[in-house]
């Protein structure tokens, strides 16, 4: 079941399992809680060892792949392969999403942890 995103930034923790890949799938509804059209947004998600961190750890965006944006339910899907996974080197950061309509301003819309699962 796909999640949904509120009207202003959401927490959402996310559990990476190392030697598979992941998809998370959303739906960001306005404030009449429909589900909204995102054609012509781009989308980035940036994940760093701390907030006051430089140095980027992942980054997902509309322009590399890793995150595509359409109409209706289910229209934001992060996507990260099995690969890129198991070839991190760290084991724990901090992301945000931020979504910037075609005239507009970005808005951060969800934050939370990343956590690779070792298996071990």
């Amino acid at each position: 079941m796909a999640k949904t995103i509120s009207a202003k930034a959401a927490s959402l923790d996310i559990v990476l399992e190392q030697g598979a890949g992941f998809t998370q799938v959303m739906t960001k509804k306005n404030s009449s809680k429909v589900a909204m059209d995102l054609s012509g947004y781009t989308g980035r998600l940036t994940v760093k060892l701390k907030n006051s961190s430089t140095t980027t750890l992942l980054e997902l965006t509309t322009e590399n792949g890793g995150i595509s944006l359409g109409t209706g339910a289910n229209n934001i899907t992060f996507t990260i392969t099995a690969a890129a996974i198991s070839a991190f080197t760290w084991t724990k950061g901090i992301y945000s999403f931020y979504l910037t309509p075609p005239a507009g301003q970005a808005s951060r819309e969800l934050t939370g942890m990343i956590i690779i699962d070792l298996g071990t």
